[in-house]
């Protein structure tokens, strides 16, 4: 289902403006590398005067608030990598265009030890 809504919103962009030469949204930063394998939570400032929506392409990133407009602060929290380095995507629409922020996380280099405890 998620997939089929992240496939029409792209569409829709595709459809209203295949270009986005005129897009006037600016990010604080849209490359992330090398984060920490745990958890890790990002922030960007989107600068606009549009809606906009954002939407991760990876399920082990949350986005903080999907839609919004003008100005505001994008979290992305990174859920812990306990496997090989991964990267990901979250990708921001707006009527004239798109901005993406890719980010890459460190693969989980410890002993293979996992302790977990169980709430009684």
């Amino acid at each position: 289902m998620k997939l089929r809504n992240i496939f029409f919103l792209m569409l829709s962009v595709l459809l209203v403006n295949c270009s986005d030469d005129d897009n006037d949204m600016t990010l604080s930063q849209d490359d992330f590398s090398n984060v920490k394998y745990d958890q890790q939570t990002l922030e960007v400032q989107i600068n606009t005067a549009q809606e906009w929506t954002a939407t991760s392409l990876v399920p082990w990133c949350e986005v903080s608030d999907a839609v919004g407009k003008g100005n505001a602060t994008l979290v992305l929290t990174l859920q812990p990598n306990i496997g090989p380095a991964r990267t990901g995507k979250v990708v921001i629409w707006t009527e004239e265009g798109q901005e993406d922020i890719e980010f890459s996380q460190e693969a989980y280099t410890g002993s293979g030890e996992f302790h977990y405890q169980l709430p009684v």
